[in-house]
C-alpha cells in the first residue's frame, strides 16, 4: 500500500490538498520509526517523493524536525 501512495506522490503530489498533506504526511514520519526494516524503507521513500511537491515552509518545517532536531544541544 505504502508503494502504491508512493506511486501516487510521484504523479500527482502536487495536487493534493494542504489538509490532506497535513494528514498523511505526519504518518508516514511515524513509520520512519517503525521495527520492520522494509516498512522503514518505503515509508522513508514516501517521505522523499512527499518533498518534492511539498511548499518551502513545510518543507524546511519537516527537515528541521526530522533531521535537525535530533541533533539539537540542550
Amino acid at each position: 500500500m505504502l508503494q502504491a501512495l508512493r506511486f501516487c506522490l510521484v504523479g500527482a503530489g502536487d495536487n493534493m490538498s494542504a489538509a490532506n498533506r497535513k494528514l498523511v504526511l505526519p504518518t508516514l514520519v511515524e513509520m520512519l520509526a517503525c521495527q520492520e526494516e522494509t516498512t522503514r524503507a518505503v515509508a522513508s521513500g514516501c517521505v522523499g517523493s512527499f518533498c518534492k511537491t511539498l511548499p518551502d515552509e513545510e518543507l524546511t518545517a519537516l527537515l528541521v524536525q526530522e533531521l535537525f532536531g535530533m541533533y539539537t544541544v540542550v
